[in-house]
Order: C-alpha cells, then sequence, then structure tokens
C-alpha cells in the first residue's frame, strides 16, 4: 500500500507541475506590455527630473563656485590684514573676565605711604608753621626790639643780644606747639624728635626775619611782617596746592619761609624723605644768614630814620 499511495501521489505531483507551467506563461504574456509600459514612463519621469535637477546644479554650481572664489578672496585679505592668531587669541578669551574688567575696568590698589590718618594730622603742619609765624609778629609788638644804647657796647653787640632773647622765645614756643599738637591734640606725627628739630628750626629763623625787619625799619617793619604773613598763607601751599592760586602766588610760592617750614614740618608729621628735608632747610638756612647780614650792615645806616619815624609817630601822638 505503500509503495501504491506512493506512486499514485507522485503523477498528481508531477501533473501538477504540467498544469502551473503553461498559466506562468499565460500571465507573463498578459502582464509583461504593462510592465514595460510603466518602466518606460518611470524612464521619462526619471529622466525628466534627472535634466531638471541637472540644469538647476548647473545654476547652482556657478553660484557655489562664485562663493568659493569670494570666500577665498575674502580670506586671502583678511590674512593680509588681520593677524590670525591674535584673533584666535582674543576669540578664545574669557568672556566673563571680560564681562567684568569693562564693568570695573579700574581697580585701585591703595598703598600709603608717609601715612597720616587724619584731616587734622595733615593740616598740622601748616598750622604749626603759622602759629611759629604769628607768635614772632605779636612778641615783636609786645617785646620792644630796639635796646637803649649802653657804655661799652655797640649797636650790634647790643641788637645782637636782644635777638638772642627773641630766638630762645622762638624755641620755647616751637617746643610748646609740637608738645601740644602730639599730646593734647593727638595728631599724628612719624618722627617727634624731627618735629621738634625742624619747628625750633622754622621758629628762629621766622623770629631773626621779623626781627631784622623790625629794627631795621621800626613801625614800618611790623606792618612788612604782616603783609609777608598774608603772603606766605595765600602762596604758601599749606592747605591746597599752590598750582590752585594765581600766577603771582605761584611766582613768589619758592621764596618764601613760610612755605619751606610747612615742607619741613611735614617731613617729620608723615615721614622723612632725605631730598625733600635737604629742599627745605638750605631756604630757611639761607633765610636766617640774610636776615642776619641785613641786621648787622644796615643796622646803623637805617636805624636814625627808622628812630625818627618812630618819634613822629608818638610826636602824633598816633
Amino acid at each position: 500500500d505503500g509503495l501504491a499511495n506512493s506512486s499514485r501521489e507522485r503523477p498528481r505531483s508531477g501533473t501538477h507541475r504540467q498544469n502551473a507551467a503553461p498559466h506562468a506563461d499565460i500571465d507573463a504574456e498578459v502582464d509583461l506590455p504593462k510592465v514595460l509600459s510603466k518602466v518606460a514612463d518611470g524612464v521619462h519621469k526619471v529622466r525628466g527630473t534627472l535634466e531638471g535637477q541637472g540644469a538647476s546644479l548647473g545654476k547652482d554650481w556657478r553660484k557655489l563656485k562664485a562663493s568659493v572664489r569670494d570666500s577665498a578672496d575674502a580670506i586671502r585679505t583678511m590674512r593680509e590684514q588681520i593677524d590670525i592668531p591674535k584673533l584666535l587669541n582674543a576669540l578664545e578669551r574669557d568672556a566673563k573676565a571680560d564681562s567684568n574688567f569693562f564693568a570695573e575696568p579700574v581697580v585701585i590698589e591703595t598703598k600709603p605711604f608717609y601715612h597720616m590718618g587724619n584731616y587734622g594730622s595733615q593740616s598740622a603742619p601748616f598750622y604749626t608753621a603759622l602759629a611759629l609765624w604769628v607768635g614772632a609778629v605779636v612778641w615783636s609788638s609786645v617785646v620792644k626790639v630796639g635796646v637803649d644804647k649802653e657804655e661799652g657796647y655797640s649797636i650790634r653787640e647790643l641788637y645782637a643780644g636782644r635777638l638772642l632773647t627773641f630766638i630762645t622765645v622762638g624755641v620755647a614756643q616751637a617746643v610748646s606747639t609740637v608738645f601740644g599738637n602730639i599730646h593734647i591734640l593727638g595728631a599724628d606725627t612719624a618722627n617727634p624728635l624731627a618735629s621738634v628739630v625742624f619747628a625750633c628750626l622754622a621758629s628762629a629763623v621766622f623770629m631773626t626775619l621779623v626781627f631784622t625787619v623790625v629794627a631795621l625799619f621800626g613801625q614800618i617793619g611790623k606792618g612788612i611782617a604782616i603783609v609777608l604773613l598774608v603772603l606766605s598763607l595765600a602762596a604758601g601751599g599749606g592747605n591746597f596746592p599752590v598750582e590752585m592760586s594765581g600766577e603771582v602766588f605761584q611766582t613768589i610760592n619758592p621764596y618764601l619761609p613760610f612755605t619751606h617750614a610747612v615742607n619741613l614740618l611735614r617731613e617729620a608729621a608723615g615721614g622723612i624723605y632725605l631730598p625733600t628735608v635737604q629742599g627745605a632747610v638750605i631756604p630757611l638756612a639761607i633765610t636766617l644768614i640774610a636776615s642776619l647780614l641785613a641786621l648787622f650792615i644796615f643796622l646803623p645806616i637805617l636805624k636814625p630814620f627808622s628812630d625818627g619815624f618812630t618819634n613822629k609817630v608818638h610826636e602824633a601822638g598816633i
């Protein structure tokens, strides 16, 4: 049976194959023209698309070529005119740091030199010099500058003795003024000893100068001392820079002993800088020497005229 079944089934399969082949051939013959027609239509569409794309690509290619040429020219020009490494460095900068710089372009770092803690301490040298000058003027008005002639002494010797009295008082007022600045007013002073020495020198110069003009010119000399005081206040550069004053005051500033006295006292208050000290001591020493020379040279010559003027003032009852 198995053999019979097998033999019976084989013809069926063979018959199936023989019957299928003719049907496939018939379908292919029937559908082939349609397929070819569709393929032809597709080829025509693809061809049209490719032709359109080719034309468009040609236009775009010409534009692209022109753009590339322009870009190359721009790059060559940029290379000639711009430092590329610097440009790259600028592009690599920290944007936050740059924004902080533009927000605060200057950062002030304060490093004090010759520090004085408050405005009063900064003004103390000026007012100390002013006090010494006023003290000299007041003392010349309170105490008689002229000396009665005594036997055995020349006029120069008598006035030299009186001048020593004035200088002694000047030194005493300098010491008391500096003491008051430091221990009573509490002014900052970097070098108290130098402050005392410099104040004594300035007071001695002021006393000698005022004594000389009063001894030579009498009552007129007191007026000269007041005029010098007023000029010193305006041109001495005490409370504000002399450059802010008029041209006249800027011109006379270096010739006023008051200017150099203030500068010298400032050195003791804020801290000593030797060139500045030398630049102040030398003019004060020259003023002191010039005053002494003028006193002893012109005193015998001018004293009769100043005494005559003083007598006339007394006779007039003024």
